[in-house]
């Protein structure tokens, strides 16, 4: 078992994931033992929360290289590998996105097949960090409406 940071009990009793600071709906986006209030980089993608662009998307911290990919496109702050060589919504990465990558992605959010990495990020439309009905939707809109 880890040890706890010191804390305190909050009403509902559940500890206090910041108990030196006011947060009181205990927001934890990356699941660490410290709370979005007191945590210096919320989604954990090496970036510090006030100079991250949206701290609570591991795949978006900016772009400091000037390269036109975003530095975190992996999910880390990585400059030397930050471009993503395919398209999201391409998910079997033919360079077309079509009903084939709906399928996959259907395939997917049933547990028939397990996805890559790339996959995981292709298949990610609305960039959630979750794959359900709401990617389909949106993949299936801009096939429909490019």
């Amino acid at each position: 078992m880890s040890a706890l940071l010191p804390s305190t009990k909050i009403s509902s009793g559940v500890i206090d994931n910041c108990p030196n600071e006011s947060n009181p709906n205990q927001s934890n986006y990356d699941g660490d033992e410290q709370g979005d209030t007191c945590d210096w980089d919320d989604d954990n993608d090496g970036v510090i929360d006030n100079l991250d662009p949206q701290d609570n998307n591991e795949f978006i911290c900016g772009d400091s290289d000037l390269d036109n990919c975003d530095d975190c496109s992996s999910g880390s702050f990585d400059i030397l590998d930050d471009c993503l060589n395919f398209t999201i919504g391409d998910i079997n990465n033919d360079n077309n996105v079509n009903v084939i990558d709906v399928v996959i992605l259907v395939g997917f959010i049933l547990g028939e097949s397990t996805p890559t990495d790339d996959n995981l990020i292709a298949s990610d439309i609305n960039s959630d960090n979750t794959l359900n009905v709401l990617d389909v939707v949106i993949l299936i809109n801009d096939i429909l409406n490019p």
